[in-house]
This record gives C-alpha cells, structure tokens and sequence, in this order.
C-alpha cells in the first residue's frame, strides 16, 4: 500500500517565527541588558541569504559576548516550556502524527543551530524526520527529482509515494519548484506574515489557515 507524504515547511508555516524572535530579544533585554536600538541597528548585518539566513549566535556573540552554547541555555531557560507551534497547526499535527499511510517530514531552511533552538519550542515537530538547508527548498527538492540526488538527506522523495504534498508559505519555493505532477502545492498565506501578500502561484492551492485542509 502506498503511503502519503507531507512536506511541511517550519518558519512561519507550523512555527510563530515572529513571536520566538521578539520573545528572544525580549528575554535578552531582560537578563542580559540587550540594547535594541543596537539590536535594530546590526541584525541585518547578520543575515545571509545564501548560508541560511540570520544568524542569532553570532550577532549576539558580538553585541553580548555570549557563546553559541550560552544563549541557548538562556533562551531556553528564560523561555521555559513554551510552546510557539501555531494553534491550526498543532490542531493538524495531533491529527496526522500517528496515522499509518502519512509521513510527515520538515524541511526548512536555515541555519541548522537556530532551527534547533526554534525545534525546542515547538514540541511535536521534535519527532519528526527533519531537513535543514541553506537555500531555495523549491529548488533543492525539483533537482532531487530530476536528478535523484540525496542532497540535503532528501532519500524519503525516492520512496513510492502517493500523493506528496509540499505545504510552504513563501512563493519562492513553489516558483523554484514549479509545477510537477509528483507534489502537489499549498501555499499558506497566514494573515499578517512576512510573505502574506505576496500572489500565490497559479499552479499552487491558496490557504490562510490548516483549518482549510
């Protein structure tokens, strides 16, 4: 029997990435006299599009001299067990972790220290099989399909299944993808979100919310 696949994406799609960050500089502020202004001044010098993006550990290396292993054990601890896993999308998590014809895999890119960080508040992506890269995730996964290449760890695209389902917020991903018989596209568009306004692909179904699948 052929199982179903759902590729989800992290940031923005099943993690509040907007919430975690201003809670993560919140937090700062308040243990360790973080300097906002200076924070607003330096963070985009720290992005990097073609590494992954932003790099928390070593902007707060500079403007705190924290280690990479010492803000996570603050951010961590000041932030306890919350848990940043968008509500529609716990809701959907809980109903498709357990079944016995879907698998659920992440893939999303970043910088692999950052999304660990992010991993640890959002309790039921933990288990699950998960993928970290550097770029376009569109355009990672349409050349492990064309070319059978397991970059990235992407082996599970060579199983049998049917259907596959790539479920993403940024356009980006199903513009460098494009379309392809072998995964079907969701686009999320969470009200609000960086990409919220950004047209959703023809080729791509058009949601706001898990509440509509």
């Amino acid at each position: 029997m052929s199982r179903a696949l759902y590729i989800l994406d992290f940031d923005r799609t099943l993690f509040d990435t907007h919430r975690f960050f201003e809670d993560m500089k919140a937090c700062l502020e308040r243990t360790h006299k973080l300097d906002i202004g200076q924070f607003t001044a330096t963070w985009q010098s720290y992005v990097e599009p073609g590494s992954g993006g932003y790099d928390p550990h070593r902007h707060h290396q500079a403007l705190l001299g924290l280690s990479p292993d010492e803000l996570d054990e603050v951010i961590q601890s000041e932030l306890g067990n919350r848990d940043y896993t968008f509500p529609d999308a716990t809701t959907w998590l809980e109903q498709h972790l357990h079944r016995d014809d879907e698998d659920l895999v992440v893939v999303t890119m970043g910088r692999p220290r950052y999304q660990a960080l992010k991993f640890h508040h959002a309790p039921l992506v933990r288990p699950l099989h998960k993928v970290v890269v550097a770029t376009n995730k569109g355009d990672i996964i349409r050349r492990h399909l064309s070319a059978g290449a397991g970059e990235y760890g992407l082996d599970f695209l060579d199983q049998p299944y049917a259907p596959m389902t790539l479920i993403d917020d940024s356009t980006d991903t199903f513009t460098a993808l494009g379309p392809t018989d072998r995964i079907t596209g969701i686009r999320i568009a969470r009200p609000g979100e960086k990409y919220s306004n950004t047209p959703t692909p023809a080729h791509v179904r058009h949601i706001t919310s898990f509440e509509e699948l």
